[in-house]
């Protein structure tokens, strides 16, 4: 495989060329850079929001703590697509994995799924990638999924539907 992930830094290399790619999530965040600094101010000045008066610190508290809590169930999702029996994930967890199992999944599930493109030098990681052989067809179909964790994804939906669409 000519590209793969290095944890230790969070790149993508061309390991056949030693060539680094761009993360297709840094790729779009590079259109409209978060500013932290300024979705505090919108979130702990809004009329009617969440953190209305919120203290600074105590919203980075909050997002890294919603962050940590994403990332953690993402990881028992893929624990699950992985073989890892409902019963064996962390009680905080189960009803969401439950929920995702219902899904009605066609064909091999895989998760965590290296893609990329040469031609435009970007790599990314699908959360789950199914597949289906038809047979009669002699052909493959992939259908890409991504995780998300949030209650709100209305404000993101446009970033979102770029990653997929580079995916």
């Amino acid at each position: 495989m000519p590209v793969i992930f290095r944890e230790s830094d969070h790149t993508y290399w061309n390991t056949d060329i030693n060539e680094q790619y761009m993360s297709v999530t840094t790729f779009i965040g590079s259109e409209e850079p978060f500013n932290m600094e300024e979705a505090i101010s919108k979130a702990v000045n809004s009329k009617a929001g969440r953190y209305k008066g919120w203290e600074r610190e105590r919203v980075i508290e909050e997002w890294d703590r919603i962050r940590e809590e994403g990332t953690a169930l993402h990881k028992a999702i893929e624990e699950y697509c992985k073989g890892k029996d409902i019963k064996d994930i962390p009680i905080e967890h189960r009803q969401a994995v439950y929920h995702f199992s219902q899904g009605k999944w066609k064909g091999q599930i895989n998760s965590e799924v290296l893609l990329w493109s040469h031609t435009l030098k970007l790599a990314g990681t699908s959360d789950i990638i199914t597949e289906q052989f038809d047979s009669n067809a002699w052909k493959r179909t992939y259908n890409i999924f991504d995780i998300k964790t949030s209650n709100d994804l209305s404000w993101k939906m446009d970033k979102y539907s770029k990653q997929q669409w580079l995916y």
